[in-house]
């Protein structure tokens, strides 16, 4: 009886140190859709379909724009230089890849007024901050077809859509 009772103890013992250690891996890993390092956390969603683009950015595009509801997390004390031009988007499909557009880069006066109010602008980050950047991608693409790239002063990190 008593070695059945230590057999018990000993076995529950071995089950929660296996559930520990599962969820130690577990939380080393990133979530979907976000990649970090010791100085940036990158949070980022690919917005593929029109209608959904339409809505994030608040204005019709047309076709072939993609866009990126990002957030940027500095991981340190000191402000970060973060900016628009450190970000490419890659098409795993086609292989295109491009930098995000300026707002001001749209025909339409009315679409650049509309952009800018979302845009990510960047600048010095010393806490959590968030915007829209805006590619052009040629084809139908879904956001697991994408790959966001960042190379900054924070170092290079690349996050694959889900």
């Amino acid at each position: 009886m008593a070695r059945e009772r230590k057999q018990a103890a000993l076995t529950r013992l071995l089950a929660g140190v296996a559930a520990c250690a599962i969820f130690a891996i577990a939380a080393d890993k990133p979530l979907p859709n976000q990649v970090e390092n010791r100085k940036l956390r990158i949070e980022a969603t690919a917005i593929t379909e029109i209608k959904a683009v339409t809505q994030e950015a608040g204005v019709h595009l047309g076709m072939g724009y993609v866009v990126v509801k990002l957030r940027v997390i500095p991981m340190g004390p000191d402000p970060l230089p973060i900016s628009p031009d450190d970000f490419t988007l890659v098409s795993r499909k086609n292989g295109e890849k491009g930098g995000a557009l300026p707002p001001d880069g749209f025909v339409n006066p009315e679409v650049t007024a509309g952009l800018q109010k979302k845009v990510f602008v960047g600048g010095e980050i010393k806490e959590p901050t968030e915007g829209l950047l805006y590619f052009m991608m040629e084809g139908k693409l879904k956001p697991s077809q994408l790959g966001l790239i960042y190379a900054g002063k924070a170092g290079r990190m690349a996050l694959d859509f889900k």
